[in-house]
């Protein structure tokens, strides 16, 4: 089994023709949302047709990634998979909308295995032990280094041959229908509006006035459109607990170049002159929607 790493257009568009031929290929992607860099993207796509392991590289500058999205939308095509859920969800937001998955993390559920990582349930079901040390890893990170390379290939090396074992136990079953239809729901789920980068949750209001949460959410979206300008996820700006504290006391902007745990390239007066007017803007627009 060899595992080729897809960087250039023509590797991806042989490799999108050679799919169209496959009845089933286990995928699974690698994908960062505002940890290392702003938003919610794809890192590394990997895919295996039962023969041949193939990372596809996103970030690649010499291929385009929609070139490989008409296999994965075919329904004639099954796509075996492991706790799909946020892949889905990065799919829509590409415009992918993926067709005929079977989710094994679906599958073992309704076969009432315990709750466990595709690591853990691959080695009990399969007795394989593989690797997982490069679960946290950078996947932005150019080149990658070939224990990430190992990490990726063992995602989806297994599926197949998991599904093959879970499918035996669903028809000694009775189940194998009912799992389909589970997985059917996958084709009727559209997640293409969702806001992947909403920061503002309900938990954090803590003991905040209505007139402080509304200065907050101001805020939050502030140094979110700062985030997107820098590439960064906001928490590299500046922490929530620091927004709160402004919200609540507009006065401390006037320390803002003093402030401790802001990202240096905003550490500045006129970063301090753009704050102050959001700031401003905000309690005045709080004070005419009569909040206290």
């Amino acid at each position: 089994m060899a595992i080729h790493y897809i960087a250039e257009q023509e590797e991806l568009e042989q490799l999108t023709e050679d799919l169209r031929h496959k009845a089933e290929i286990a995928i699974d992607l690698e994908f960062d949302r505002n940890r290392y860099r702003y938003g919610f993207n794809m890192c590394l796509m990997q895919i295996y047709d039962g023969a041949d392991c193939f990372l596809v590289d996103p970030l690649s500058d010499n291929l385009n990634i929609e070139t490989i999205f008409p296999p994965i939308e075919n329904p004639d095509i099954q796509k075996v998979v492991f706790a799909f859920g946020e892949d889905l969800r990065l799919f829509h937001s590409m415009g992918c909308f993926p067709k005929n998955l079977y989710d094994l993390d679906i599958a073992t559920s309704l076969l009432n295995f315990e709750p466990a990582s595709l690591t853990n349930l691959i080695e009990e079901v399969l007795d394989v032990v593989v690797n997982s040390s490069s679960q946290q890893s950078n996947w932005y990170r150019r080149p990658l280094t070939d224990q990430q390379k190992e990490y990726a290939a063992d995602d989806v090396l297994y599926l197949l041959d998991f599904k093959e074992a879970v499918e035996k136990q669903a028809r000694e079953r009775a189940l194998t229908e009912w799992i389909e239809q589970e997985n059917a729901v996958f084709n009727h789920l559209d997640y293409s509006d969702e806001d992947h980068n909403n920061l503002i949750k309900d938990k954090d209001k803590n003991d905040m006035t209505m007139f402080e949460w509304f200065v907050y959410c101001r805020l939050i979206e502030f140094f979110d459109e700062v985030a997107q300008s820098y590439n960064k996820p906001v928490y590299q700006l500046v922490s929530k607990k620091l927004v709160s504290d402004l919200a609540q006391n507009p006065h401390k902007v006037h320390q803002w170049e003093d402030t401790r745990g802001v990202f240096r390239q905003i550490k500045t007066a006129d970063f301090r002159s753009q704050l102050q007017s959001t700031l401003d803007i905000s309690i005045n627009e709080a004070e005419s929607r009569g909040l206290s």
